[in-house]
């Protein structure tokens, strides 16, 4: 058996029997503090046509941590073809069921982390739109059959916040994170948040974890495939997706302070920029060099922006040389580990959020 799937069987045993001693009640009017709820707007759907859940947890209610989970995407009836579990690789997760990864690195009430007091809006990911998808996707799978693959990503996240809006009280402050495909979704859903949600609030920071892909196929995509509102399809304007989406916040709210996080070799982005460009999802050398590459590109540019900072890190975790991890803040490496003999990245983003003076940090040579 090769270690790749003994890996995946591992992860899903462990994940089932997790789930067990996981599972959060469910919102159901009152709720106590320093509790996760499940919360289940009526309509929410996985990509699978299950029901789909957010998570709640009600602290200091004057600073809201919104985190967007990533997940994969799906951008054509191949894609959509072949999702992903704990059991299989594939583009995208159809069906999230489990709960528990809350209690790990952003979201966990570890000492170290700087979000442990805040009132955590979760939003949990399964349906490969980035979170901004509204569509009845119709396909062919490879065997011919007729399929339907429910991007419900944006309107499962309307419906949560309109459920979620009365519980939150005199907030000052609005942290919005996500890694992989849920950091997309941080600056394209950003002014709907501030527009529809917290009109009033004024102190505005962005945490992107790994987020970086380029194609010219974004509009398509965003339209044809994911039916994502005007609004957020009016966002792309070149092949750049979270360059734009990050130029579009700034250009609104030019007082946002964005901070983007990435491993300068990324495992995960390099296999799916490689299926962008040659329709084929895997790591090669020369993948890794365009990735390398699409990021010293994007940072010459990000950098240019106001109040826009870089945490670059090099970490290949036991993955071959030519690779690094992907994400960070999903585990306790976001508040543990220190890279090119820095801070971590939790103290680093804690530093901007409070207004003090940083550094960009990047790899070294």
């Amino acid at each position: 058996m090769k270690k790749n799937e003994k890996r995946l069987i591992m992860t899903g045993i462990t994940l089932g029997a997790l789930s067990k001693f996981l599972t959060n009640p469910k919102l159901e009017g009152k709720l106590d503090k320093n509790k996760w709820y499940k919360v289940s707007p009526d309509g929410g759907m996985n990509a699978d046509g299950s029901k789909w859940h957010g998570l709640i947890k009600v602290q200091d209610t004057s600073k809201v941590l919104i985190y967007f989970y990533g997940g994969g995407l799906s951008i054509d009836s191949f894609t959509a073809s072949h999702d992903m579990d704990y059991l299989q690789d594939g583009f995208y997760y159809a069906r999230r069921p489990l709960d528990g990864l809350e209690h790990f690195g952003i979201t966990s009430s570890n000492h170290d982390n700087p979000f442990k007091d805040y009132t955590i809006l979760l939003i949990p990911y399964a349906t490969g739109d980035m979170h901004v998808g509204n569509n009845e996707y119709h396909y062919k799978d490879v065997l011919g059959s007729e399929k339907v693959l429910y991007h419900y990503g944006y309107s499962n996240f309307i419906k949560y916040m309109d459920m979620v809006l009365k519980y939150l009280k005199d907030t000052k402050r609005v942290v919005i994170a996500g890694y992989s495909a849920g950091g997309f979704a941080v600056s394209m859903l950003m002014p709907v948040v501030r527009k529809k949600y917290f009109p009033g609030v004024l102190d505005f920071s962005l945490l992107i974890d790994a987020s970086l892909l380029i194609t010219d196929k974004w509009s398509s995509i965003l339209k044809d495939v994911w039916n994502s509102p005007e609004d957020i399809r009016n966002i792309v304007k070149s092949d750049n997706l979270i360059l734009d989406s990050i130029k579009n916040v700034k250009n609104k709210y030019p007082d946002t302070k964005v901070m983007f996080v990435c491993s300068n070799k990324d495992n995960i982005l390099t296999k799916y920029q490689n299926y962008l460009d040659n329709g084929e999802f895997e790591t090669t050398s020369k993948a890794v060099s365009v990735f390398e590459s699409n990021l010293k590109f994007f940072l010459k540019e990000y950098s240019k922006l106001d109040k826009c900072y870089y945490y670059i890190w090099n970490n290949n975790l036991g993955l071959n040389d030519k690779v690094t991890q992907h994400t960070i803040i999903a585990s306790p490496q976001f508040y543990i580990a220190k890279y090119n003999n820095k801070e971590t990245v939790s103290t680093w983003v804690s530093n901007i959020i409070n207004d003090e003076v940083v550094e960009n940090i990047d790899v070294e040579d």
